[in-house]
């Protein structure tokens, strides 16, 4: 094996290596955000139900009280 072909295989090697190291980080960050995508998801439902919840017990106890002032009348 001449210099000129090791260093073309070595150059090889090294850009194969490069690409799946990249790749290999790629596929942890993406599952990373992911995850913290989802996260972030399921808590601005459960605030928004929340949210929901509070206005229609609002409404409600609104309507309670003005049906105590009309039936006092």
């Amino acid at each position: 094996m001449t210099d000129r072909d090791y260093a073309i295989k070595s150059m090889k090697e090294i850009t194969f290596q490069m690409a799946n190291h990249a790749q290999n980080y790629l596929e942890v960050t993406i599952e990373r955000h992911y995850t913290d995508i989802k996260e972030l998801m399921t808590s601005y439902q459960k605030l928004i139900l929340e949210n929901q919840l509070y206005w229609k017990n609002w409404i409600w106890s609104v309507r309670r009280r003005s049906m105590k002032i009309w039936h006092m009348r």
